[in-house]
């Protein structure tokens, strides 16, 4: 009852829950600052040449300069690597890329360095991010090498394979930048478009560039949704309707569980960047055949509302109150008919219930006289009975005495 659209006859504003000219089901005018920026090894942390720290002075050490600013040696011992991987051993291996950016963030955060994080990306590289965003934001990292101090020999010895530049921890060849990525408002929807005169129109700038204008009209909705409704009903079926309009554009569009929409630039680049702008809807009234709907969860009378629907008139505010009243009306009629109607299904009920007492009572009464006996009439029953087998003895006896007398 409170989800059916209803329509909002005789109304000249407003309609199907969506703003002309405001924020269209959470798509709201922004913009996204470039991403974060990046340094990544050049190969994948090798598995097979496994890295043991037997003494307390073994050590990998490396430079690293945040921002543009000096750089800060980073010194991992075989203490940062029991701690990292919260292993008291005398001799700690690191044998997994896991294992590894604990080892090397716990390094880092020795070191004082903050602002860096360290992962594996989806490359399988190491990668080392700056949580600075803009032009400014740089990592850079150069090798400085090992030391093995105990008698195992090879366990960080370089030339034994061990420790290489590009297998573990590499300078920056070339930034590398974090996607940038803007984060709409929260989808306020139902929207619901009802002819070819209702419309979304929004602008998307990418990296810098101009801007694009896009428009979303009801064949769009019923394109990407396959319906023929024009509705959008969650954020979900928004991101699809988004996603299939931006198919050609360089943008990923996604959905948080919060209901926002985000358009993330698929460039790597400093530029990058997503802009949307000149927001605005097209159509959503009751002219001509074109007829608005609104739920009666949808119904909001605050003078804010009012005015971004363009109610601004005493005569438009009384005639959207009267539209909204025969809203509320029409679902007050839809509980009184399901009322009735479950008042209805609860007498029958109540009626068969009666009916099943009373056969139980019934069934009761009559395996009560089954199992019950009169014990008086029974007594004299096996009285007469006992009598009659006397007198058929006798009779026997008498018989046998004297046939001829028979």
């Amino acid at each position: 009852v409170l989800d059916t659209a209803v329509d909002l006859s005789g109304v000249t504003v407003g309609g199907s829950n969506t703003t002309a000219g405001a924020s269209a089901g959470g798509l709201v005018a922004g913009s996204a600052v470039a991403g974060t920026n990046t340094a990544s090894g050049s190969t994948v942390f090798d598995t097979t040449k496994p890295l043991t720290w037997n003494s307390a002075t073994d050590e990998l050490h490396f430079t690293l300069a945040k921002d543009g600013a000096a750089g800060t040696t980073v010194s991992i011992r075989r203490g940062t690597v029991q701690t990292a991987l919260n292993n008291s051993a005398t001799s700690v291996t690191v044998s997994t890329s896991a294992d590894m950016v604990k080892v090397l963030q716990q390094g880092i955060n020795d070191a004082g360095v903050t602002g860096v994080t360290v992962s594996v990306g989806s490359d399988g590289f190491l990668k080392f991010t700056s949580a600075t965003t803009g032009t400014t934001s740089d990592v850079a990292i150069t090798w400085g090498g090992s030391t093995d101090n105990d008698t195992t020999a090879g366990t960080l010895d370089a030339t034994n394979g061990k420790i290489v530049t590009t297998d573990y921890v590499t300078g920056v060849t070339a930034d590398k930048f974090e996607p940038a990525s803007a984060v709409m408002n929260a989808f306020t929807g139902p929207i619901q478009f009802t002819s070819s005169t209702d419309k979304v129109n929004f602008s998307l700038a990418l990296n810098g560039g101009a801007a694009t204008a896009y428009t979303i009209s009801k064949s769009d909705v019923d394109a990407a949704l396959g319906t023929t409704d024009g509705k959008i009903n969650s954020v979900g079926d928004f991101q699809t309707v988004l996603a299939t309009k931006l198919s050609a554009a360089a943008v990923t569009v996604g959905s948080l569980a919060s209901g926002k929409v985000t358009f993330t630039s698929q460039s790597t680049a400093s530029t990058s960047a997503v802009a949307v702008s000149a927001v605005s809807t097209e159509g959503f009234t009751t002219t001509g055949t074109s007829i608005a709907s609104i739920s009666v969860d949808g119904i909001d009378i605050s003078t804010a509302t009012l005015t971004a629907r363009g109610v601004d008139t005493g005569d438009e505010i009384r005639s959207v109150l009267k539209a909204y009243i025969t809203v509320v009306n029409s679902a007050i009629n839809k509980v009184t008919s399901a009322a009735a109607a479950l008042g209805s299904v609860s007498s029958r009920i109540d009626m068969q219930k009666s009916f099943v007492d009373t056969l139980m009572d019934t069934i009761d009464k009559g395996v009560s006289n089954l199992i019950d006996a009169d014990m008086s009439e029974e007594s004299t029953k096996l009285q007469a009975l006992q009598v009659k087998q006397q007198l058929g003895v006798q009779s026997l006896s008498i018989a046998n005495q004297s046939s001829q007398t028979i």
